[in-house]
């Protein structure tokens, strides 16, 4: 018996989830807004790492830097899908494993994620305002604007409180850059 089912009562009540890691894939988040399942506006947010960092520890680009444009093209007919086959009104983030440009959807969060604030300020456009509009079925008229043809590039960096920490013993790290978190230890 393998070691994922030992102890554990594997049947269609109780699967076990089994993950690949995908070695030099990128991952990518669109995080958009959708009235009655039509896209309002998007953005797409570039990993500078590779995947298999957490979305709120990432280093992220937008616009992309270095992904296809055939890559995002496909992307944002998922996305559209997505919001057509849900339907929804309101905020959403996908997140999207690349390689290759063959792509993955790795999950869809109906809510505004982290990043929302940081896409509102490189675009110009108050994703949160356009999400209430839609939320109070009001309608958003675009500006025609496209996240490709941004003059300027902004990139959003991961803040720890780290140093913050009363007592923190320095060189009591762990770093576990596989999921890009660090483990501090504080003397008492």
């Amino acid at each position: 018996m393998s070691h994922s089912m030992k102890g554990t009562d594997v049947s269609e009540d109780y699967p076990v989830v089994i993950s690949k890691f995908i070695i030099d894939a990128k991952e990518i988040e669109i995080d958009a807004v959708a009235k009655e399942g039509k896209l309002k506006v998007w953005a797409f947010n570039e990993h500078i790492e590779n995947a298999g960092t957490h979305s709120g520890d990432a280093t992220m680009a937008l616009p992309p830097q270095k992904i296809y444009v055939e890559t995002t093209r496909k992307m944002k007919e998922i996305a559209k899908k997505i919001a057509e086959e849900l339907k929804i009104t309101g905020p959403f983030n996908i997140q999207f494993l690349a390689k290759d440009n063959e792509i993955s959807v790795i999950e869809c969060n109906l809510r505004a994620s982290r990043s929302f604030p940081f896409v509102s300020k490189i675009t110009g456009i108050n994703f949160i305002e356009v999400a209430t509009m839609a939320i109070m079925g009001k309608d958003y008229r675009s500006n025609g604007y496209s996240v490709l043809d941004l003059d300027h590039v902004g990139v959003k960096a991961p803040q720890f409180s780290f140093s913050r920490l009363k007592g923190l013993a320095e060189g009591n790290d762990i770093d576990r850059l596989q999921d890009s978190q660090e483990e501090h230890y504080c003397e008492h």
